[in-house]
């Protein structure tokens, strides 16, 4: 067996990335009687005084790496019912990548300091969440946050950051508890 690692350009907490990706792609490859997950891992990086998730990563078993099996794990990985982000890479032998992905991803990180009390008393981030879901429709989906010292990040992934971005400046224009809050592109 060799093993191949499908880097994701995600920023998903270990939970998040199980059930967005590996559970899906056990089945997926159970299925088609081709390989098996070995495991996962998720990179963390220190980001404005906050532990970040940096990407995450699965390993894969395969019977061998060559130009067959890769593209049928590619077709496999193109099957899933979550896109996987741009950026992401398979990467096997001795030092091959090779890129996959087609989602795009938007981070939304609220203050978790600067506003005041009042604010962080009489709004929920679990509103912010809702009404994102609600104006994203299907562009979009919620698939992890990240709860740090200074700052609550919300990760989003669709076909089009612009076209998310574009969607939901409104409501964060308005909404108190995303007052200064930042969206950034993560893929």
């Amino acid at each position: 067996m060799e093993i191949v690692t499908l880097k994701l350009n995600a920023k998903l907490q270990p939970a998040d990335r199980h059930e967005c990706y590996e559970d899906t792609l056990t089945e997926l490859m159970e299925e088609a009687k081709f390989g098996s997950i070995d495991g996962g891992g998720t990179a963390m990086i220190e980001i404005n005084g906050n532990n970040e998730v940096d990407y995450c990563d699965i390993a894969i078993e395969l019977p061998d790496i060559s130009d067959e099996s890769i593209k049928r794990l590619i077709d496999i990985i193109e099957d899933l019912s979550i896109p996987v982000p741009k950026g992401s890479l398979l990467q096997y032998g001795d030092g091959v990548e090779t890129p996959i992905g087609s989602f795009e991803g938007l981070a939304i990180y609220l203050s978790g300091t600067e506003l005041p009390d009042e604010v962080y008393e009489k709004c929920d981030v679990n509103v912010v969440v809702e009404n994102v879901e609600e104006l994203l429709g299907d562009n979009g989906l919620m698939l992890s946050h990240m709860d740090g010292a200074q700052d609550t990040a919300l990760y989003f992934y669709g076909f089009s950051f612009e076209e998310m971005k574009e969607a939901i400046m409104p409501f964060l224009n308005e909404y108190p508890l995303c007052k200064g809050c930042r969206v950034v592109q993560i893929a």
